[in-house]
């Protein structure tokens, strides 16, 4: 999670560091304790057959009077599994667009039926069918009507172009290496792999080689890259202990994944530039559905890279300028102990 800033010069205690020192010291510190609170392996994927209601929900107000829905009546919901036996449904115009919530509702929920009947709205979720209730818009008592929308961002399952490095086709780990070259741990599942921690196992898996942060074995230049992901449901986690990795092409800020469905969308959630910049919109896809991160690095020659990023199709960062004397990027996953899986990954050199 954490990511480098530009190269600058301070003093610590009347020492000369450079930030970049500063930011791998305490990216192995943060590290180190977050391995001794990991007591097990997390669960493995659920199966998304278990969670019909869960993810996005599209459709429109019925007949709504006045304002900006009367013009568009768009509506949207997201449903959620949070604490076993619960559901966060959050309601507003539209999703993806940083629209400001309706309402946001957690529920007691067996999963096959999510029924709410407060904060003005009235509403049962049931698998393979729409879902119409009411709710007061304006003052007034306004009906409603939601159908599950499918998942397709636009780049799922886009094939490398003629010339494009494949780094990850479920074949093999050879691109991949862990901190210091060590033979890359993580497992083929999937047609893709599975991000395994060296904190897992009361830290076991770290005494016998297993696990970490996964380095590509090359540099590149000005590029294009895809990857997809997915993260678990992992009921009764929050925040940032929820879908938890990252994506660098040090020595550029961080972009984050995280499993932030449902949430604002701020500087340290999904898509950001980690604690640098917030993502333009808060793209972040259910749990257990395959996304897609699309970015584009291209340097300027001027001191300067050019990173451009969409999460699941959606412009997060456009052309956003990072001062750096660099003219290639590395690239890694993070080891944030948390389960993921990756499939696809490419790089079109530009």
């Amino acid at each position: 999670m954490l990511s480098p800033a530009p190269l600058e010069v301070g003093m610590i205690g009347g020492v000369m560091f450079s930030r970049m020192y500063v930011w791998a010291l305490t990216l192995l510190v943060c590290g180190l304790f977050s391995a001794r609170g990991i007591a097990q392996e997390p669960a493995q994927f659920e199966d998304l057959a278990d969670y019909p209601l869960m993810g996005d929900w599209t459709g429109r107000w019925v007949k709504p009077r006045g304002h900006h829905e009367s013009k568009r009546p768009t509506l949207s919901a997201q449903v959620l599994p949070m604490k076993k036996g619960s559901c966060l449904v959050v309601f507003a115009s539209q999703a993806y667009r940083r629209a400001v919530p309706y309402a946001e509702i957690t529920v007691p929920s067996d999963g096959k039926t999510v029924a709410i009947d407060q904060q003005g709205w009235t509403v049962t979720f049931r698998s393979g069918e729409p879902a119409k209730g009411q709710a007061m818009l304006n003052g007034k008592l306004t009906d409603f009507e939601l159908t599950k929308a499918p998942w397709a961002p636009p780049t799922l399952g886009a094939k490398p172009p003629a010339g494009a490095v494949v780094l990850m086709d479920g074949s093999s780990l050879d691109a991949w290496q862990h901190d210091r070259g060590r033979a890359a741990t993580w497992i083929l599942k999937n047609g893709g792999m599975e991000t395994v921690g060296q904190a897992w196992n009361k830290g076991q898996n770290r005494k016998n080689g297993l696990g970490g942060n996964l380095h590509c074995k090359r540099k590149f230049g000005s590029l294009r890259y895809h990857m997809e992901f997915r993260y678990p449901v992992e009921e009764g986690k929050d925040g940032q202990a929820r879908g938890n990795s990252g994506l660098f092409f040090p020595p550029l800020p961080e972009l984050q994944v995280l499993n932030a469905y449902t949430k604002t969308g701020y500087w340290n959630e999904s898509g950001s530039m980690y604690k640098y910049l917030p993502a333009k919109v808060n793209a972040a896809g259910p749990p257990l559905v395959w996304q897609t991160y699309d970015v584009t690095i291209q340097f300027t020659g001027k001191g300067a890279a050019l990173v451009t990023a969409l999460l699941n199709g959606h412009p997060i960062h456009t052309q956003v300028e990072i001062p750096t004397k660099e003219t290639q990027v590395g690239l890694w996953l993070q080891d944030h102990n948390n389960r993921l899986q990756w499939r696809n990954i490419w790089v079109e050199e530009l």
